[in-house]
């Protein structure tokens, strides 16, 4: 996989290398969190997104944003006899391409830390009959990849993951010139 990922991908060996394992985490009993951090344009979200070309289409959810109260509010199955919401997280890789906002990250962290296999959250919705609590459990942790520019919460959540700063190297940028020139003469 990683001979094939480098006709797309110049260099960057160890930002490859990261992603790939991060995503294939995510059907083992402990996924992996990455952060890929550092400046625009040095290849976070197009590495990322080349890399997981290579998981199943359906367990990758590539999120441009997430309001902080979204992975509870959505995606979950109703449990009627409980009167829940489950979301099963387990074999999902998670792709934020933009760092999600900072409460975001708060909803996340017990996930991102592996606390307990199932997480229950409960807030209050408005509905036709007024003010009504609901209920969702997240079940099971899936590969997180966050490509993200700034560094204001990664200090907190370096405990939860792993942390790299892909290659920007002038030989990189040579090489994807010299493909991405190739493929507009074809």
């Amino acid at each position: 996989i990683l001979n094939h990922l480098t006709k797309t991908v110049k260099q960057d060996d160890t930002t490859k290398r990261a992603t790939l394992y991060t995503a294939f985490s995510a059907y083992s009993k402990e996924p992996l969190n990455l952060f890929l951090s550092g400046p625009s344009s040095i290849g976070k979200s197009y590495t990322t997104l080349e890399a997981l070309k290579y998981a199943p289409e359906e367990d990758v959810w590539s999120l441009g944003g997430l309001s902080p109260k979204a992975i509870i509010h959505d995606y979950g199955e109703y449990d009627g006899e409980n009167r829940r919401y489950i979301t099963t997280l387990s074999k999902k890789i998670l792709v934020f391409l933009e760092s999600p906002h900072y409460e975001t990250y708060n909803t996340l962290k017990p996930i991102l830390s592996h606390d307990k296999r199932e997480i229950t959250f409960k807030f209050t919705d408005t509905t036709k009959k007024g003010l009504r609590t609901k209920t969702v459990v997240i079940r099971g942790w899936p590969a997180t990849i966050f490509c993200t520019t700034g560094s204001k919460y990664l200090e907190e959540l370096a405990t939860r993951s792993l942390t790299i700063t892909p290659e920007m190297s002038e030989l990189k940028y040579g090489e994807a010139n010299i493909m991405e020139s190739s493929q507009m003469l074809r």
